[in-house]
């Protein structure tokens, strides 16, 4: 008798939670087919591409999902963290509903709407600057902030008027000012107590980039590489109230040898910059300045050349971006705010550097191609064995089951 009590407890431990409500069955977590209705790759900044376009790594994927309520949902995921990214709801093939997006720690960041595609309504950021919440609404497609808070719930923008005082070093303070529910201007008190602005009423000015483009080129004339890709190199560049460089930041650069090349070179374009305004006097501000590197350089196509030199020293792309402003967000996350790095994806296929046993017969676009297909493939075998119905119930997304 006692060993049938047993043989039946253990059967009711192992078979109830199948016919509890809200419990949990393997086919929640381990899907035997596709569950999507297809796929579309995307760069850096969130565009879609084909994914044997060698001119531009691959970030992320999107994935077009339909519920079994016949309600569609893109899921954007991070396609070297795997992370999900974005949730969004969708209707005639565009953004139509929520909107949610995730960061590198899959805290819900950002909860907004999309109306026929257009931002709309009221949106919260519950970590502006990872720090702040954030309330605003997009009118027209166009943002308006109302209130911006700190943790302990202090009131600092109220009817999207205030300043905001982030502390980004032990000698920095970076401010926000806004008006109005826009932001009016913002910049950095240093330790001298300058103020480096970031906006301004009028933003410094590059006077000429055809003249700046060939001056680069004169300067890095002779450097040649094998290349089979267009990239931007992008750069801030401090630029005084006397329209001088005073300092240069390489936010995405080449190698380190190119790179030193073109900041040498930046450094001796005082006569280049009209210096940024604010009510009506010449301030110190930051200029971001990007130039594409076949601009600049020469690159030189030969097959079979073995081991390429262009992967010495490439530097890694800060990828960090923000799909709700639609610009990079690196600015208050990365050296010069001084804040903690955000778990940035790094530049992508392009920045993995050829092994040191490569056949002298492959070429760099051999590499890449092979890498290009082995990252795709890995992707959607990790996709296949994702179940969205339950991750969005996960999320809270759809209602439990």
């Amino acid at each position: 008798m006692s060993k049938l009590f047993s043989f039946l407890s253990t059967f009711v431990l192992l078979v109830l939670p199948y016919f509890s409500y809200g419990q949990l069955t393997p086919t929640d977590l381990s899907p035997q087919k596709k569950q999507y209705l297809s796929l579309v790759w995307l760069d850096k900044d969130f565009k879609s591409m084909v994914s044997n376009n060698f001119s531009k790594g691959i970030f992320y994927v999107k994935v077009n999902y339909k519920t079994e309520e016949d309600k569609k949902y893109y899921l954007i995921f991070d396609v070297y963290s795997k992370n999900l990214v974005m949730i969004n709801e969708v209707k005639s093939g565009v953004n139509n509903g929520k909107s949610y997006f995730y960061d590198s720690e899959d805290r819900l960041k950002i909860v907004g709407n999309y109306t026929k595609g257009k931002k709309s309504g009221n949106w919260i950021d519950y970590y502006y600057y990872d720090y702040f919440k954030k309330e605003f609404k997009y009118d027209q497609d166009v943002e308006f902030v109302s209130t911006i808070k700190t943790p302990n719930g202090e009131v600092l923008i109220e009817d999207g008027n205030g300043v905001i005082e982030l502390r980004i070093s032990d000698s920095e303070v970076y401010n926000e000012h806004y008006q109005e529910g826009k932001i009016d201007c913002s910049f950095i008190i240093n330790g001298n107590q300058d103020s480096i602005y970031i906006i301004s009423e009028k933003q410094a000015e590059l006077k000429s980039k055809d003249r700046l483009k060939k001056y680069l080129r004169k300067e890095l004339k002779g450097i040649k590489y094998e290349i089979y890709h267009e990239k931007d190199l992008s750069m801030r560049i401090l630029i005084n109230e006397k329209g001088k460089v005073v300092d240069i930041e390489m936010v995405d650069g080449f190698t380190e040898w190119v790179n030193g090349y073109l900041l040498k070179a930046l450094r001796n374009t005082d006569d280049f910059w009209e210096a940024a305004e604010y009510e009506g006097r010449k301030v110190s501000s930051y200029y971001n300045y990007s130039v594409k590197l076949f601009d600049i350089i020469k690159p030189i196509k030969v097959k079979n050349m073995g081991v390429v030199v262009n992967q010495e020293g490439v530097v890694k792309r800060r990828s960090m971006f923000d799909p709700y402003t639609e610009k990079s967000i690196y600015d208050l996350r990365s050296t010069i705010f001084s804040l903690s790095p955000a778990n940035l994806s790094p530049v992508g296929l392009f920045a993995n550097s050829l092994p040191d046993n490569s056949p002298t017969s492959i070429t760099h676009r051999d590499v890449l191609k092979a890498k290009r297909k082995d990252m795709i493939e890995d992707m959607q075998k990790y996709l296949l064995e994702r179940n969205f119905g339950f991750l969005l119930r996960m999320k809270n997304i759809t209602p439990p089951q």
